[in-house]
C-alpha cells in the first residue's frame, strides 16, 4: 500500500510539475497612439502606432503602425479599409484589413459594442500568405469628464493552414482591463493586456502593462 501511494505521489507531482513547464509565461509594455480626424460627414481618416516592449528580452518585440479610412453607415455601425506594417524581430509583415463596427446600447453610461475584422496578411520574402479573422466584444462606461473603465476580448481565427501561424484554427486570445480619462486634447488609456497564445510546444501568457493615447 506503501509503494502504491508513493507512486501515485510521484505521478502527481510529475504531472503538476509538468503543467507548469508546459506554459510560458512573458512581460512586457504596451505604447499606443491612436489618431481619428474627420474628412467629411461620413468618413474619417485612421492613423495609429504601437510599441510592444518585451520586459524579458529588454528590448522592443513589434512594432506597428496601421493607417486607413474609416466609414459611418448609421449612428451604430460602420465600416474600416486599413493597411498595416508590422515588424516582429526581423520579420516584416503587410496586413490588409476590413473591419466592421456595431454598438448594440448606451444605456446609463454602459456601452457594449463588437469589432470584426478580416485580414490578409502578407510575409515579405515569403509566399506564404494567410487569413485571419477577429472578433472584439467591449464593455465600456462613459462618465464624461471623470475616469471611468473599459474592458474587452478578442479572439484571433485562422482562415487558412500556414507554418508560421502554428497551423491550427484558434490562434490567440486578447483580454482587456483598463480605465480612461478624458483631456482637452487627448483621453488617456492605462490598463492591463492578457495574451494567451497555444503553441504546439509550450502555450504562451502574456502580461503587459498597457498606456495609450486617444486624439
Amino acid at each position: 500500500m506503501k509503494g502504491i501511494f508513493l507512486k501515485l505521489l510521484l505521478i502527481i507531482t510529475t504531472m503538476f510539475a509538468t503543467s507548469l513547464m508546459a506554459d510560458e509565461h512573458k512581460h512586457g509594455s504596451w505604447l499606443g497612439t491612436f489618431t481619428k480626424k474627420k474628412m467629411t460627414q461620413n468618413f474619417d481618416l485612421w492613423a495609429e502606432t504601437q510599441l510592444r516592449y518585451n520586459w524579458d528580452m529588454a528590448g522592443v518585440g513589434q512594432i506597428l503602425y496601421r493607417v486607413g479610412v474609416l466609414q459611418k453607415l448609421t449612428d451604430y455601425q460602420g465600416l474600416g479599409y486599413l493597411y498595416a506594417y508590422i515588424k516582429s524581430d526581423n520579420i516584416k509583415e503587410h496586413r490588409y484589413t476590413v473591419q466592421h463596427t456595431f454598438n448594440y446600447f448606451y444605456v446609463e453610461g454602459l456601452k457594449l459594442s463588437h469589432r470584426v475584422r478580416l485580414e490578409a496578411r502578407v510575409l515579405e520574402n515569403s509566399s506564404d500568405d494567410a487569413m485571419r479573422a477577429r472578433l472584439l466584444v467591449k464593455l465600456e462606461d462613459d462618465f464624461i469628464g471623470q475616469w471611468s473603465w473599459m474592458s474587452y476580448n478578442e479572439i484571433f481565427v485562422n482562415l487558412s493552414d500556414d507554418v508560421w501561424t502554428g497551423e491550427r484554427t484558434f490562434e490567440r486570445n486578447r483580454f482587456y482591463l483598463g480605465v480612461k480619462k478624458p483631456y482637452e486634447e487627448f483621453t488617456l488609456n492605462i490598463g492591463y493586456v492578457n495574451q494567451y497564445v497555444p503553441r504546439a510546444t509550450q502555450d504562451t501568457y502574456e502580461h503587459n502593462l498597457y498606456l495609450g493615447f486617444n486624439f
